[in-house]
């Protein structure tokens, strides 16, 4: 699914590429294009995703795209290698994880035009949250893109309704003292119920920055900016596809 930004500098989820889940380390993807007929110059341009060690196990013993098989099986009549990439790549099938959106990379950079970047997720959902991250930026949006960033939102709505683990139990007992409190979550949930209600972006971006100074661990903050940029993309999508 590819994702078109006006931007040079972009935001990029904090989640693994593939799976989703908490990264390791950043790779890099890159774009080049040549210009030129006598003097030929040729730019790359790059940035970096995030991966988690597993998944960068298994891109890494992909052995070769799908066209690649392809032609070395009508280059080679005998097939012998195209069973040995084929053996290799079920090797690698066999080390992903079940939220693995595929076995090679989940991102591509496409190219670049000007200030517009295209780039392609194997991830619908993965797309969609990179999406929402560049929400400003985004051009020529496209109904697949549209639909998974509704299915995320939707998502999101009814996972916000489950229980956490971390959530009070439905008790007739005394509360507990405030010192075993989470005051993270208090702090989220007030962040959020004040977002629901801002009406300006002076006063949002107030919220914001209020929320993000009193959480005090970096997955409520991840969590916080995840949910404030859904409130905030959800309302904007649904204006347009109406």
């Amino acid at each position: 699914m590819e994702v078109a930004v006006s931007a040079n500098t972009i935001s990029i989820p904090p989640k693994c590429a593939c799976c989703g889940e908490r990264p390791d380390r950043d790779v890099p993807v890159s774009a080049s294009r040549t210009t030129g007929v006598r003097v030929v110059r040729t730019a790359t341009s790059t940035f970096s995703f995030p991966y988690c060690n597993q998944c960068l196990a298994h891109i890494e013993a992909n052995p070769y795209p799908v066209g690649c098989v392809a032609i070395f099986g009508v280059i080679l009549t005998l097939g012998i290698l195209v069973i040995f990439l084929q053996r290799w790549r079920a090797k690698a099938d066999a080390m992903r994880k079940p939220t693995c959106s595929d076995t090679g990379p989940g991102v591509r950079y496409v190219g670049w035009h000007g200030s517009t970047r295209v780039f392609e997720f194997v991830s619908p959902t993965y797309a969609a949250v990179f999406a929402l991250a560049n929400a400003k930026k985004l051009v020529n949006v496209s109904m697949p893109l549209r639909n998974a960033i509704e299915a995320l939102a939707t998502n999101a709505a009814a996972r916000a309704l489950e229980p956490g683990p971390s959530a009070p139990r439905v008790s007739r007992a005394p509360a507990p003292p405030v010192a075993d409190r989470n005051p993270d979550d208090e702090a989220f949930v007030d962040a959020i119920a004040k977002l629901e209600k801002a009406s300006g972006p002076a006063s949002r971006r107030a919220i914001v920055e209020k929320a993000l100074a009193s959480l005090s661990t970096n997955y409520m903050k991840e969590r916080f900016l995840v949910e404030a940029s859904l409130l905030r993309s959800t309302r904007f999508w649904r204006r347009s596809i109406a």
